[in-house]
């Protein structure tokens, strides 16, 4: 069977229980979990949200969605980016803010039909904020 979307958690599944904060700071696994939930598809609509801008593992994804050309990339926040994390992550040699300004200056470029930057989202949500997903569509 063909999926058509999943769903990726910093931390998996269990976090959806037990928090699990390390994962937020693995751009690598963010990176690596994406790549392997496009495994097979033709497109992938990629939707990365961090409440402050501040999290590696969706920085990691934005970044290898970004340089995948059948990739459309989308981040939701709900600071501006200008705000967002710019402190060195372990074995990482980027910071969140240099990735998600990377996005918002392809969204204003030509690549603005694939590259997309909502926020600052308004509302209060604290699921909304430990939720990080993928679409893949296949």
């Amino acid at each position: 069977s063909i999926s058509l979307f999943f769903v990726l958690y910093k931390g998996d599944d269990e976090a959806l229980l037990i928090s699990k904060e390390l994962p937020e700071d693995d751009a690598r696994l963010g990176a690596k979990q994406l790549q392997s939930a496009m495994e097979g598809s033709c497109h992938t609509i990629f939707v990365g949200i961090t409440c402050g801008l501040s999290a590696p593992y969706v920085g990691g994804q934005i970044e290898f969605a970004i340089k995948n050309p059948d990739c459309t990339t989308v981040l939701i926040g709900f600071n501006p980016v200008e705000l967002a994390r710019d402190v060195a992550v372990e074995g990482w040699d980027r910071t969140c803010r240099q990735v998600f300004s990377e996005l918002a200056d392809l969204e204003k470029t030509c690549h603005k039909d694939k590259n997309f930057v909502l926020n600052p989202i308004v509302g209060y949500s604290k699921a909304k904020c430990l939720v990080y997903f993928a679409l893949c569509c296949v």
